[in-house]
């Protein structure tokens, strides 16, 4: 598969997930960058997570070098492909029935994308991996346990954020 079908097939597989509405009604308040490699080697910096934050339409300044001293859960995820496991964290099963329900009582939300997610990127680690809408992070978390060279998750529901940053 050459690279340019292979970044052809994983912006439509990303399309497909963006949140278009919570997008527009909350704005975009924070992006999450995972540096792994030499593509990222122009932002100054020593650590292996780069927090960017700016302000709103809203008016509320989000500072991402901050962290939380709410408490969550994290799970461990399902082992797919015999292989590959990492740790999502969610929210209230009370709130959040589908996705974090659905991750607590069966270790995964939507498998057999995410199978064929770790299928292609397992191939094409070099490839860098953007998460547009990224709600609990479950492909960025998987994308940074297969070793990808680079992430960026974008997710604008400072609670995912929060979940994605622990």
């Amino acid at each position: 598969m050459s690279a340019t079908k292979f970044i052809a097939q994983t912006l439509l597989f990303l399309i497909k997930k963006i949140d278009w509405f919570r997008s527009w009604q909350y704005g975009l308040t924070g992006v999450y960058v995972f540096k792994n490699s030499f593509l990222f080697s122009f932002i100054n910096s020593y650590s292996s997570k780069i927090f960017i934050s700016w302000k709103t339409s809203f008016n509320d300044h989000v500072d991402l070098n901050i962290l939380t001293s709410e408490s969550f859960k994290c799970v461990k995820t399902k082992l797919l492909l015999d292989k590959y496991r990492t740790t999502v964290c969610v929210h209230e099963i009370q709130k959040d029935r589908d996705v974090s329900g659905h991750l607590v009582s069966h270790g995964i939300w939507e498998e057999h994308l995410v199978t064929r997610f770790i299928r292609i990127l397992s191939t094409y680690k070099q490839y860098s991996f953007i998460d547009i809408g990224a709600n609990l992070g479950k492909y960025t978390m998987y994308a940074a346990s297969l070793g990808c060279s680079n992430i960026i998750s974008i997710e604008c529901f400072r609670p995912n954020i929060e979940r994605i940053r622990r």
